[in-house]
């Protein structure tokens, strides 16, 4: 027996469980890139709220979004994923990746 779990746009409902700081993420992302939040982005989501706060996290979405060479290439929200990792590596007082 085949488990499929799809990649669906999460719902209202799905988004009003998460925490504030979660929620502020997605709404910034799908405002700036006209796109829905997509259910496998929270895996990425969650690694990203570790490494930097959401204020950043929405400056990098605003930043790639609206610049005319990335924009094109920015069609997941996993594409900030290493920039955001690297631009914003402990400074949260974590431990060095």
């Amino acid at each position: 027996m085949e488990i499929r779990i799809e990649n669906r746009p999460l719902t209202y409902h799905e988004k009003m469980k998460f925490h504030e700081n979660h929620q502020e993420v997605m709404r910034a992302y799908e405002y700036y890139t006209k796109r829905r939040f997509m259910r496998f982005d929270v895996i990425v989501l969650e690694g990203l709220i570790k490494v930097a706060a959401p204020a950043q996290i929405i400056s990098i979405i605003k930043q790639y979004s609206e610049h005319h060479k990335y924009s094109k290439n920015f069609t997941f929200f996993g594409y900030i994923e290493p920039i955001v990792k690297n631009q914003f590596r402990n400074k949260r007082g974590g431990k060095k990746q």
